[in-house]
This record gives C-alpha cells, sequence and structure tokens, in this order.
C-alpha cells in the first residue's frame, strides 16, 4: 500500500495537503495530489472512507422524489461498505472545514462555482443522476435514448403519429433531452407521416404544463399523445386535464419517463401512467462503488451507465381501427 512517506520522498506536506488545504500553496497542493493519484494512495485517518454527498432541494416534489431513492441506494451501500458519509445540502465548497474527505457524489447538476471548486482540488468526483458535459467530471445515470425510442415504437405501434413532446430543460444542449430527442427520432424515421411538436414547461412554475397542455389540445392539428420527459409532468398532464374535462386516454394519450411515486394530488383514483422506470437505488449503490473504483484507479475513472425499463401502463390508447391507424399510417 502506497503511504504518505513515499509521496513525502517526492513533494512533503501530505498531510497538510489534506487535511489543511487553506496553509499550502495551491501549486504544491496539486502537485501533491497528482502524485497522490498516480501513485494510487487513499487518505484516510482512521482506516474508513469518508464520501462527502451533496444533495439538491430534496424538499422540492419531483427532485426530492427522484433524488431521494437515489440517496437511499447510496446510503444503504455505505452502510453495508461501512463508508462514513458527511452531507452538504446544494454546494460542496463547505466541505473546506472537513479535510478527510476521500470523494464526492454530487447528486444532480453542480455550479459552475461548485465545478471550479472540484477541479482546482482534483477531488474523485462523481456526477450522479445525470450526464455530464465536463471532461473532468464522471458521472452516474441513466441510459434514456433506447428506453424513449422504445416507448416511442410503442406508441407508434398503436397507431399514433401526431406526438406532442412537454420538455422541461431549458438548456437546448442539455444532455438528458439530447438523448430523449434522439430516442424519438430514432423511432419515427420510419414513419413519414409522424409528426412532432415540442412544448417548453418550467420545473419552477407548475403551471407552464397548464399553458402547454392548452395550446396543445385547441391547436388546428391536434396531437393524439403527450410525451413528457419525466413523470412529473405527466402527472401534473392529469391534474390539468381534470380541470378541463380531459379524458386520459380517450381524449389525449400520455407517457412520462423515470417511475417516481404518484403525487398525492392524484392519489384517488391513481393514474395507471405508461413511463420508463428507471431503478434509483440501484443507481444508487453502484455508485457508490464506481466512486470507490475512482480512488483506487483514477486513470481507469469512467462513466456508469444504466439501462432503464419500459412500463405500460393505461395510459395510451390504441387508435387502431380494422387495423389501420385513425390518424395515419
Amino acid at each position: 500500500m502506497v503511504t504518505q512517506k513515499q509521496i513525502a520522498k517526492q513533494l512533503g506536506a501530505v498531510s497538510a495537503a489534506y487535511r489543511r488545504p487553506k496553509f499550502v500553496a495551491p501549486e504544491l497542493r496539486a502537485r501533491i495530489l497528482e502524485a497522490a493519484q498516480d501513485l494510487g494512495y487513499r487518505h484516510t485517518n482512521t482506516g474508513v472512507l469518508t464520501f462527502g454527498i451533496v444533495t439538491p432541494n430534496l424538499h422540492d416534489f419531483y427532485y426530492g422524489s427522484f433524488y431521494r431513492d437515489i440517496l437511499f441506494g447510496i446510503l444503504e451501500r455505505c452502510v453495508a461498505l461501512q463508508i462514513r458519509a458527511v452531507f452538504f445540502e446544494g454546494r460542496p465548497e463547505s466541505i473546506d472545514s472537513v479535510f478527510d474527505v476521500n470523494g464526492l457524489l454530487l447528486l444532480g447538476k453542480p455550479s459552475s462555482e461548485s465545478l471550479k471548486w472540484i477541479t482546482e482540488r482534483k477531488m474523485p468526483t462523481l456526477q450522479v443522476g445525470c450526464p455530464t458535459m465536463d471532461p473532468q467530471i464522471r458521472s452516474a445515470h441513466f441510459e434514456n435514448r433506447e428506453s424513449v425510442q422504445n416507448l416511442t415504437q410503442y406508441a407508434l405501434n398503436l397507431g399514433h403519429r401526431n406526438f406532442a413532446i412537454l420538455n422541461g430543460e431549458k438548456s437546448e444542449d442539455d444532455l438528458t433531452w439530447l438523448g430523449f430527442y434522439a430516442g424519438f427520432q430514432a423511432a419515427i424515421s420510419a414513419y413519414p407521416a409522424a409528426t412532432a411538436r415540442i412544448f417548453q414547461a418550467d420545473y419552477s412554475d407548475i403551471f407552464s404544463v397548464e399553458i402547454a397542455l392548452t395550446e396543445l389540445t385547441s391547436a388546428q392539428s391536434p396531437v393524439s399523445i403527450v410525451m413528457c420527459a419525466n413523470d412529473y409532468f405527466a402527472y401534473y398532464v392529469y391534474k390539468f386535464a381534470e380541470k378541463y374535462g380531459i379524458r386520459i386516454p380517450d381524449d389525449i394519450s400520455v407517457t412520462g419517463f423515470d417511475g417516481i411515486e404518484i403525487p398525492p394530488f392524484l392519489a384517488h383514483p391513481q393514474p395507471d401512467l405508461t413511463t420508463v422506470f428507471t431503478d434509483r437505488k440501484a443507481l444508487g449503490r453502484a455508485s457508490v462503488t464506481q466512486l470507490i473504483q475512482m480512488i483506487d484507479h483514477p486513470k481507469s475513472a469512467s462513466d456508469l451507465v444504466m439501462a432503464c425499463q419500459l412500463r405500460l401502463g393505461k395510459s395510451v390508447q390504441s387508435l387502431h381501427l380494422d387495423g389501420v391507424a385513425r390518424n395515419g399510417t
């Protein structure tokens, strides 16, 4: 096992670099950490790994439902492996007060300031729940292209040709959105009559879903199915559809993505949503194992990508009539 003494022969001040980073010159600390990674050194005081877990706002219904399950999986694995977990809500910069963290698990997308902080410290970091465009950060996320392609193909097989997509990502370069749309396009490419309209909603303003729903149902070329980028939007489509007397799936079909829990306002009756299930607890458990591999083998660090599973409910109506699709072939 590589020790501090071996690294110190090259650079010195190893303990201070880990335990008192504010008192070590940035250039020297960067060289020490790089040497430690090259030698496969794992810094602990007690022999127990400590992971910093940076969480989003878990009180938010959507982010809470999605990331809470991931967090449960992380903690389950940490307990099994006797790894200590230290929590930081929102931003990891406060970790300056805790010097013995071996690696970071970022739940969700960090801010640009946080990314700068992480890369400067060369700390093993895994972004969990969504892919990252930063080449210096590895991620653990779900593969959505193939699963969206399968979901779209299922709707096409039932005769749907006029699609609406309800998206919540504001950036056109968002990798989650690009994967979703690529899967959709791959499915409809073999159907010249298929059309698609994209409607933008906002996670912070749920009434944007109501606006999108009224717009797409009043259009001159009405859609037959709304493919929501997540279950959060799909459940609100249910809520506002009831308000306007729109029947699902009789008047319009709806699909979701991620398989989060049904919100309390739809408890009676519970919708049977066709969606793509993401095993978030399994992703959390696998993320812990992945971060350990990154600490022990930094040169071979890679992304962790998990498959999803199509879950068929009763929210998509078949439009076939006597073997012919009602709205085109």
